[in-house]
């Protein structure tokens, strides 16, 4: 009797396994489902973008402390700059709640702008991920349609992250790769590599105090 019940029971439990092996979450889905759920807790960090293509250069800083403190600077140096045009563009500029400061790209002096009531600064609750803002692919994309591989251990400004490859393989056969380094204590990213055209994220402060304070020469 005992082994007519293992017989038919048997089959039963090969199904079960299977069925979870096959719904269970992959490590990497694992893995950006707790950076997801991470970023949505972040009160600061500080963001380098470095980009490269045939004509330009890039670097784009962006400080921000929560709820509404922002420092950005966006810079752009030509590879082959017309006659009598300048080399680099560059823009600063600082918002403070409702309060927005902009640094002159010509005369390097700073003036006030009108700012936006209840505006929240990027990565903050309310607001938009800071990722949104650069051509990657929402994290349920990732998990649905992405392939994801599991890579070694690196360093981004003497922290440890974990490499994780994210591939999806287009309709013409190309392949469009993103590489994330994720601290597998946080769970926040330290880099981001999108392979395409050569941009860079870096991470750095996350949850550590950044002083995002007015102009200096508009408070005396």
């Amino acid at each position: 009797m005992l082994k007519y019940i293992l017989i038919r029971l048997v089959p039963i439990l090969l199904l079960v396994v299977l069925g979870y092996s096959f719904f269970m979450p992959s490590a990497g889905e694992r893995q950006f489902l707790r950076t997801e759920a991470a970023l949505k807790n972040v009160q600061s960090y500080r963001l380098e973008v470095t980009g490269q293509d045939q004509a330009t250069t890039s670097y784009n800083l962006l400080e921000v402390s929560c709820p509404d403190r922002m420092h950005s600077i966006e810079k752009t140096t030509f590879v082959n700059p017309q006659p009598d045009s300048p080399a680099e563009q560059e823009t600063e500029r600082i918002i403070i709640g409702a309060k927005e400061y902009l640094k002159s790209p010509s005369t390097g002096a700073w003036g006030a702008l009108p700012g936006i009531v209840g505006r929240r600064s990027p990565g903050c609750a309310g607001a938009a991920s800071p990722l949104q803002a650069w051509q990657l692919p929402p994290f349920k994309v990732i998990r649905a349609l992405g392939h994801i591989e599991k890579g070694a251990m690196d360093e981004v400004s003497g922290e440890p992250c974990l490499q994780w490859k994210v591939t999806f393989r287009q309709p013409n056969g190309t392949e469009k790769n993103f590489e994330y380094c994720i601290n597998p204590d946080d769970n926040l990213p330290r880099r981001i590599r999108i392979a395409e055209n050569s941009l860079q994220m870096t991470f750095t402060n996350w949850n550590k105090p950044l002083a995002i304070e007015p102009p200096a020469e508009l408070t005396q």
